[in-house]
């Protein structure tokens, strides 16, 4: 039985062989502007109108696993908040968080849904980076 088959790492299990990125590169800057004040942008119900002035980004353009990984866990996060971020849930997505999103998922292979791959197992940083992975020096991002 090959681990690799299944994507378990010999030292990691299920979780990815190097941490998760914490940025994308330079031309993603807009996804990652967001990011900090998302939250708030949620509470204040004024996250659509952010994600509606976001640029359309090739997402062939995330070149590693890490970055495509990285975007995909973003863009899951942008569609989440874009639906139930408003007094009623809205479905029609911008084009700039679903075409990305589509493709990233279909590179992926996986729906372009909050999936527990994104969410979590590439979601995660460790507490003291000198220290090796463990359930006590690691948390979700």
């Amino acid at each position: 039985m090959s681990l690799e088959r299944y994507a378990v790492d010999p030292n990691h299990g299920f979780l990815p062989g190097i941490a998760p990125l914490r940025e994308l590169p330079a031309p993603f800057a807009p996804w990652e502007a967001i990011v900090p004040d998302m939250s708030a942008l949620i509470r204040s119900r004024r996250l659509r109108r952010a994600l509606e002035r976001l640029p359309l980004l090739d997402a062939a353009a995330l070149q590693t696993a890490a970055e495509r990984e990285r975007g995909m866990l973003l863009l899951s996060h942008f569609v989440n908040g874009w639906v139930w971020g408003g007094a009623e849930p809205h479905l029609r997505i911008p084009a700039a968080v679903a075409v990305p999103l589509c493709a990233l998922a279909e590179t992926l292979g996986r729906p372009p849904i909050a999936h527990y791959a994104s969410m979590t197992l590439n979601n995660w940083q460790l507490l003291d980076p000198s220290a090796p992975l463990s359930i006590d020096n690691a948390r979700t991002g």
